[in-house]
């Protein structure tokens, strides 16, 4: 699913008070961001995304998407299943004239649902099962192979004890 976010930042919001808006988002896998920046910013704006008091996007703590005219689209695995059930967006406008818009979209899904997309046969609960069975098939396999090798061990040390004796 898709959600998205226009916010206007008022003029002279300056990079140091930052305007702020609470953006109530359904939990799950955030796997798509574009920021739509549109004609008219002159790079007087910047917007960053926060997850409570970490920095989400841009990845570099401090810095903010600007621009002007443009589309920042982009894939992601963000988790976001967990408390605040809310995303931030912090915005600042040094234009002294002009208020200024931006619209946010993300692509979210639930992570039953994202898994899908790449296990379409099966619900996610099989597919955690099936890795189970697999892990599990593995350990047998590896506990056999240390029974041999044990077993191997003790017969040569059953041969050493021997030719000792002899």
């Amino acid at each position: 699913m898709i959600h998205a976010k226009t916010i206007t930042v008022p003029a002279n919001t300056v990079s140091t008070e930052l305007y702020s808006v609470k953006w109530k988002i359904p939990t799950g896998i955030i796997y798509q961001i574009m920021v739509i920046i549109p004609t008219g910013h002159a790079n007087l704006t910047g917007l960053r995304i926060m997850n409570g008091a970490f920095q989400v996007w841009p990845n570099e703590v401090g810095e903010f998407f600007h621009g002007n005219n443009l589309v920042i689209n982009f894939n992601d695995l963000y988790d976001k299943s967990s408390s605040p059930l809310y995303l931030e967006l912090l915005a600042y406008n040094t234009d002294t004239q002009y208020n200024h818009e931006f619209q946010v979209l993300l692509g979210i899904e639930s992570k039953d649902v994202f898994l899908s997309r790449y296990v379409p046969s099966m619900t996610y609960e099989l597919f955690i099962k099936s890795m189970e069975e697999q892990k599990d098939k593995a350990n047998e396999i590896q506990m056999s192979e240390l029974k041999n090798m044990l077993d191997t061990n003790n017969d040569v040390n059953k041969i050493l004890t021997e030719e000792e004796e002899t």
